[in-house]
């Protein structure tokens, strides 16, 4: 890129921009005639206070907002004026945070349709000494590429209950189109802070959203992936942030995060891989370079 380090975008100069500390990109968008739309989320200089541990004050570069841009080429970008999707209002579920936005069209077969974007937030705690809880939201437009006018439509998905595998609750996630319904990979979190990707339904164009029914599962949503805990490998504490991508031939493969820490408590983290097994969305197999 031709920014500084070979970037092709950094934090914003301007004080008090939607993305003066940090961001991060979640998608980009090739458009119809050339071109792209980047779907990214950013963090202003604004203090939000997570809740996250007892005594932590404001926290600045967390107040995140789900922004977009757009080029000609992939390499010089401009920044949309104002965020495709801003925080709720005080004391709703998205109110310290929207971030992580992905879309895509509600209708694979028309572009040019309403589009869907799901994000997703740090839920303010119920009441002290509760952990706060991740959930994830949608939200849809008619403009193409996710780029119009937003109508939220709420939290569409959340943890489970105590001792379930997401009981912390839900975060990064993928939507994709599989048999004529939208199925979303979720990440969730347990209470021991150990990440798995899950499986959700929705059969009513992303307004509602059922946690799958996994074979072998006794649980909503599976997981479907999991760490592989009790073993030394790259990923036996964090598998997470999915991608989702149709193979060649059939079937799906799964990308995803993987992170382990050391005995100092320090994460070690990689990108891994895997594909589906048969012609469903629920067993996955790990590649490997070996």
């Amino acid at each position: 890129g031709p920014l500084r380090g070979g970037a092709v975008m950094h934090p914003a100069d301007e004080e008090g921009s939607y993305d003066e500390i940090q961001l991060g990109v979640t998608d980009v968008i090739p458009k119809e005639g050339g071109g792209y739309v980047m779907h990214y989320l950013g963090g202003s200089g604004e203090g939000v206070e997570l809740g996250t541990a007892p005594g932590m004050g404001p926290l600045v570069g967390f107040r995140m907002r789900c922004l977009a841009a757009e080029s000609e080429e992939g390499l010089l970008w401009q920044r949309r004026g104002t965020p495709v999707i801003d925080v709720g209002a005080t004391g709703s579920w998205d109110s310290l945070f929207a971030s992580w936005p992905r879309a895509l069209p509600v209708d694979v077969d028309d572009p040019s349709g309403e589009w869907l974007i799901s994000y997703h937030a740090l839920q303010p705690a119920a009441a002290a000494g509760v952990p706060a809880r991740w959930a994830a939201g949608c939200a849809v437009t008619p403009g193409r590429y996710g780029l119009g006018p937003v109508t939220k439509l709420g939290r569409v998905l959340e943890g489970g209950s105590a001792g379930a595998w997401d009981e912390r609750g839900i975060g990064t996630r993928h939507v994709i189109h599989h048999d004529g319904a939208l199925y979303m990979f979720f990440e969730g979190v347990n209470a021991e802070s150990v990440h798995s990707i899950g499986l959700a339904r929705s059969d009513d164009k992303g307004r509602t959203w059922t946690k799958e029914t996994v074979p072998g599962k006794s649980e909503p949503g599976g997981p479907i992936f999991e760490a592989r805990r009790g073993t030394q490998a790259w990923d036996n504490r964090v598998v997470g942030t999915p991608w989702v991508t149709k193979v060649p031939g059939g079937g799906y493969r799964l990308y995803y995060i993987g992170t382990t820490f050391n005995d100092n408590g320090i994460p070690n983290t990689g990108i891994g891989c895997a594909e589906s097994v048969g012609e469903g969305l629920t067993e996955w197999r790990r590649v490997s370079l070996q």
